[in-house]
């Protein structure tokens, strides 16, 4: 299962995929494992931010979004971490301001 995680981590190009792979494997999330979901979320909120506030389990599932903030950790490159930051102050989704303050808050003490 692990071996399988990983590959489907890596694989996860949008946010529908990572939620995905959240439901599939969330169980594996340590080590190597997590070290992939943060580089996914680390690419999501760089790379296919606009595409968020279209996701709606982000809003709904609330462990979907723990598991979000908790991937906004010390292994993102600070460029990342900057745009991420960025992002949730500047382009914040409508509906989504609680969720990007969390990510403020994330991104301010990865």
């Amino acid at each position: 299962m692990a071996m399988r995680s990983e590959e489907a981590v890596v694989a996860a190009k949008d946010w529908k995929s990572l939620y995905r792979n959240f439901q599939a494997y969330a169980v594996c999330d340590d080590g190597a494992i997590a070290e992939g979901f943060s580089d996914r979320v680390e690419y999501l909120m760089t790379h296919r931010w606009r595409d968020m506030g279209k996701f709606l389990p982000l809003k709904t599932d609330k462990d979907f979004g723990k598991f979000v903030l908790r991937h906004v950790d010390g292994t993102m490159s600070e460029e990342g971490i900057k745009q991420i930051l960025l992002n949730a102050q500047t382009r914040c989704p409508t509906g989504y301001r609680e969720f990007c303050r969390s990510i403020e808050a994330a991104a301010a003490h990865p």
